[in-house]
């Protein structure tokens, strides 16, 4: 799955890109991701539906579903992990443990980056030409934090980012980022930039094959990467 979306906020041009791709050998791609733009707001959601959660999938794209309609409607407050998991359980058909899942969001409005969630992957990216980076896992355990933790509130992390200009931001889940390695990652969204600036499409579509031909083996894990670059 892949999408592309120009967007337009506080008189600057955006161009977001969405790439997700089944891990070698699986039936389901349990990621999913939303990006959108309504003039006021530019959303970006990622979520891993966890391996051990026979419906995670569903998990996944639900999550996405009602992030997106709740970051509409009320933005982001402080009772927002609350919320989300709540209409997120009451919207599922069979049991909420059967459907695990991660979340991560980017949300921009004209004075502020809102970013954060649970579970592994990365947010990251270039603000008024200063790399940042905020790549949670969890160091005590081999479980991934998710939606249905135990201490599930206290994981779920909200930064809110002033900003004057941004370059790029990206989200990504754990298929993805645990591969990159840390001193390659802000030369690689330099890259990405520029590509975007180039050609979003091209790119996009190079992308995707990248990701269908992952050069580390060993990781069978579904992929899913999201940037928003700022279009010169």
């Amino acid at each position: 799955m892949k999408e592309i979306l120009n967007a337009e906020l506080n008189g600057c041009k955006y161009t977001i890109l969405g790439c997700s791709v089944k891990g070698a050998g699986k039936e389901l791609n349990q990621d999913s991701f939303c990006i959108e733009a309504n003039g006021e707001k530019i959303i970006c959601l990622s979520a891993d539906g966890l391996g051990s959660a026979i419906n995670s999938e569903i998990g996944s794209q639900t999550v996405c579903r009602v992030a997106r309609d709740i970051i509409v409607n009320n933005g982001i407050i402080d009772e927002f992990p609350i919320i989300i998991k709540k209409a997120w359980a009451s919207q599922l058909q069979v049991k909420p443990i059967s459907c695990d899942t991660t979340f991560k969001f980017i949300v921009v409005d004209d004075k502020e980056i809102v970013c954060g969630g649970i579970g592994d992957g990365w947010i990251l990216g270039i603000v008024d030409n200063k790399f940042f980076e905020i790549k949670t896992s969890n160091n005590f355990s081999n479980q991934t934090d998710s939606v249905m933790s135990v201490g599930y509130e206290d994981k779920f992390h909200i930064a809110r980012i002033p900003y004057n200009e941004i370059q790029l931001l990206s989200l990504a889940t754990d298929g993805f980022s645990e591969d990159m390695a840390s001193d390659q990652i802000e030369s690689f969204l330099g890259q990405c930039l520029l590509e975007i600036n180039n050609d979003s499409r091209k790119f996009l579509d190079d992308l995707e094959h990248m990701i269908e031909n992952w050069p580390i083996s060993t990781n069978q894990d579904d992929k899913t990467i999201i940037l928003c670059g700022r279009i010169k």
